[in-house]
């Protein structure tokens, strides 16, 4: 049965810091998160500024994603090797990638194929980085924290989202493509140091588990053998497809649509981080909810709704605001649904369920494609008011015929 709902005290919103692990794995979050966005707004410029079309971004993004769906295998990883070890070898990959990647835009060498060669490459890495690390959180803090944990990493990851996005922008102003890309490896490298001295190791995941094979075929029988986390993973591919992919179409709003550039681009996705973050806080304040299914659908249908007045909206300043709530309930529908998978299966199949999710957002670039598509044959705010619309439609009918995953 879930806790009581406690009122807001800093103990309580914060109690997972109380682990000094957990404190290093957060300000290691910061750093990669750093790393994050700025690659969120470097890559969709880049290739807008490479090949001048809305499709081909909506491509590019696909792909850079598409390896998300590799998210069953890492999760049988995860519940077999030390989480530790693999989060530093991960973070390691993303300094190299990085420094590959300003080294060629520095010496004129980038072009549309290697750029999405490259974001692929960073998908790959960030979709094992994912899985692996929120059953990690709940290895150092536990299940009575599970939520806690989650939550304030999320607030790392999505804090990280105004300054990365903003920096990110102004970055590619002011220095070029290769400066923004030298900025997100020192995040990744300050991120490394960090890790290094973590100390908690998953061992259940490692003694006595049976072969990865098993273990990679066991994400897939979840999804048919536990109905709550069907039902997670069915709302997760509908947000990921119709509201998520909306990243895809950002530049192009950028440019051609509010006519603000690379630094608009920046303050876009840095006021929606914000919005995340205020989310998050949200969450934190609350504490051990029981109604977490109920906020999830909610989350949703909100998500689809702001990105309907974020495409109708007259001017930059309105579109902003939307953009914002978008980031509000963004924020709190991460959290909900990785907090629903850890606590809706046994600990030996967390990394695997943290997999459904990745596998989630794997399937997530048929979206971007899809926005893409709709943005170069009509418009881009007439994409997102179809794909908001449908969101909301849809969740609402799915609220009122599932009260299991109103009750999760």
């Amino acid at each position: 049965m879930p806790e009581k709902t406690q009122s807001w005290r800093p103990s309580i919103a914060f109690v997972s810091f109380q682990s000094s692990d957990y404190r290093i794995l957060w300000f290691g979050t910061l750093g990669t998160a750093h790393g994050f966005w700025i690659q969120n707004v470097l890559f969709g410029w880049l290739v807008l500024q490479l090949s001048d079309s809305p499709f081909i971004v909506g491509i590019a993004t696909a792909l850079r994603f598409i390896p998300f769906s590799l998210g069953p295998v890492a999760g049988a990883i995860s519940d077999r090797i030390d989480r530790r070890r693999v989060l530093q070898t991960l973070v390691t990959t993303q300094v190299i990638l990085s420094l590959l990647s300003a080294f060629l835009v520095t010496t004129g060498n980038i072009n549309v194929p290697l750029t999405i060669a490259l974001g692929m490459s960073f998908g790959t890495v960030q979709a094992f980085h994912f899985t692996v690390r929120h059953p990690y959180i709940y290895d150092i803090v536990g299940p009575a924290r599970a939520m806690n944990g989650i939550a304030l990493n999320n607030l790392a990851f999505w804090g990280m989202g105004i300054p990365g996005s903003v920096f990110g922008g102004s970055l590619i102003a002011w220095l070029g493509a290769d400066g923004a890309f030298y900025a997100m490896g020192a995040g990744y490298f300050l991120a490394l140091v960090l890790l290094l001295s973590l100390q908690t190791r998953s061992t259940y995941a490692i003694d006595g588990n049976p072969s990865m094979l098993t273990n990679f075929l066991g994400g897939f029988r979840l999804i048919k053998q536990n109905r709550t986390v069907a039902m997670l993973f069915g709302l997760v591919f509908i947000t990921e497809i119709l509201a998520f992919s909306h990243f895809a179409v950002l530049p192009v709003f950028a440019v051609d649509v509010f006519g603000v550039g690379a630094e608009g681009l920046g303050l876009m996705m840095g006021l929606q981080a914000f919005g995340s973050l205020v989310g998050l806080l949200g969450l934190v304040a609350l504490g051990d909810i029981s109604y977490k299914g109920k906020l999830l659908l909610a989350a949703s249908a909100i998500f689809g709704i702001g990105l309907v007045g974020f495409a109708i909206s007259p001017s930059f300043l309105l579109g902003l605001a939307a953009i914002t709530l978008t980031g509000i309930v963004m924020g709190a529908f991460d959290t909900l649904q990785q907090t629903a998978l850890q606590l809706n299966v046994s600990k030996e199949e967390r990394g695997r369920a943290v997999g459904i999710w990745v596998l989630g957002l794997g399937i997530g670039p048929l979206g971007h494609v899809q926005v893409g598509a709709l943005a170069q044959i009509i418009t881009a705010p007439a994409a997102l008011v179809i794909n908001g619309g449908s969101l909301a439609l849809i969740v609402l009918v799915i609220a009122a015929a599932s009260p299991r995953l109103r009750r999760v």
